[in-house]
């Protein structure tokens, strides 16, 4: 189904995969965009159904395909960004910024996890989540 702000909505029944299935970006150069997510946040590279190029997270695919001209930053639009989950964001952040990843929020705690938001070369926003329990600060009591 696509809706007016250009998003396509694939729902896919796939007995091999429950869950989220695969997020498919259309970008102009499909190569440098694998390249870059895979550098960036690593992942198997392969082909969905030995047809479509991607990388492999687990179950999920990053898939790509190409268009002609840029489409519009997702910051703001009907879907916002992408996820991906670390098991220690600091870490993370640190060899990220080592690769030039601009982010756009630093890393900070969010609720009992920490969080932090980058951007891609071409608009796309990605929040990286780090869901190992964080302690809240504690706040001095007046008496």
């Amino acid at each position: 189904m696509s809706e007016p702000w250009g998003t396509l909505i694939e729902v896919v029944q796939d007995p091999e995969v429950e869950g989220l299935h695969h997020v498919h970006l259309a970008v102009t150069n499909p190569k440098e965009t694998l390249e870059w997510y895979q550098g960036a946040l690593g992942g198997e590279s392969g082909r969905f159904a030995g047809l479509i190029p991607g990388i492999r997270y687990g179950k999920t695919w990053l898939l790509v395909k190409k268009v002609e001209a840029p489409l519009a930053a997702t910051k703001g639009r009907s879907i916002d960004h992408l996820g991906w989950s670390f098991a220690d964001l600091d870490a993370a952040a640190v060899e990220l910024k080592a690769r030039t990843v601009h982010f756009e929020a630093e890393p900070f705690v969010f609720g009992t996890s920490k969080i932090a938001f980058i951007v891609d070369p071409w608009g796309t926003r990605i929040e990286l989540v780090d869901r190992k329990p964080t302690q809240p600060k504690k706040t001095a009591k007046a008496e």
